[in-house]
């Protein structure tokens, strides 16, 4: 019985030690202090924790990769047409910007806006081209897919369909989309993974809500907890060294 009650004195010395000074303390610092900390121990161990993912970067290469539709091989030298010209026949905006690059298809191409509107323009023989094919488009998506290290994860194409005007999407059975620029063949791809990743970034950088104003609150809160955790816990320190 004399254990028994001397181990109960003495738990019971260790929370008074422990917890009945913090309890019966009205310095303001320390309470500031647990305040502060209670409010930014859940936003430090998220920071913490998605700040870990950000170094791992795991399947980041996969996420972002860039596909890129096969082109046929075709020489600079077949463009005879110079963007001058395609401006006297009003085919290119004069103001627009202007660029040549090789089209999925081999040919040598310009791509540029004619009256506001994109288009291509066969660098030889100057002629507008027609938007790609639904079924066209859907042969650069599995082209490109095939190519790419991470074939496995998208798995066979399922269904696709038009998403914009000179944009189609090509949906897998892996869960990715694959989007197709109909005029220049450009790829986009994203899926659950990307999806993921960037919600994990507006975690870590407090974008919590579609509101920015609030995101921006959270911030500003967040950074003042900060500083008076740390502001009060000094305070305590140096009323602790002068007792």
């Amino acid at each position: 019985m004399d254990i028994e009650r001397n181990f109960i004195i003495a738990i019971d010395t260790v929370n008074f030690t422990l917890y009945g000074d913090a309890m019966n303390n009205s310095d303001p610092g320390r309470s500031l202090h647990r305040l502060a900390g209670i409010l930014v121990a859940i936003p430090i161990l998220i920071w913490m924790s998605t700040g870990l993912l950000f170094h791992i970067k795991h399947r980041y290469v996969e996420a972002y990769e860039q596909l890129q539709t096969p082109a046929e091989r075709s020489s600079w030298d077949l463009v005879t047409v110079n963007p001058a010209q395609l401006v006297r026949q009003e085919k290119l905006d004069a103001d627009g910007p202007i660029s040549l690059s090789r089209h999925p298809s081999g040919v040598m191409v310009y791509f540029a806006h004619s009256k506001g509107r994109p288009v291509a323009i066969d660098g030889a023989s100057g002629k507008i081209l027609p938007p790609a094919s639904a079924e066209t488009a859907r042969q650069w998506a599995q082209a490109a897919v095939a190519q790419s290290p991470h074939a496995a994860r998208y798995g066979a194409p399922l269904h696709h369909e038009q998403t914009a005007e000179n944009s189609l999407t090509v949906f897998f059975s892996g869960g990715k989309q694959v989007s197709v620029n109909l005029l220049t063949g450009e790829l986009a791809q994203q899926g659950a993974l990307n999806k993921w990743i960037d919600l994990t970034y507006r975690i870590h950088y407090l974008q919590w809500t579609p509101w920015q104003a609030v995101n921006i609150a959270f911030v500003l809160f967040a950074a003042l907890a900060v500083v008076a955790l740390a502001v009060s816990g000094i305070w305590m320190a140096v009323k602790y060294f002068r007792a």
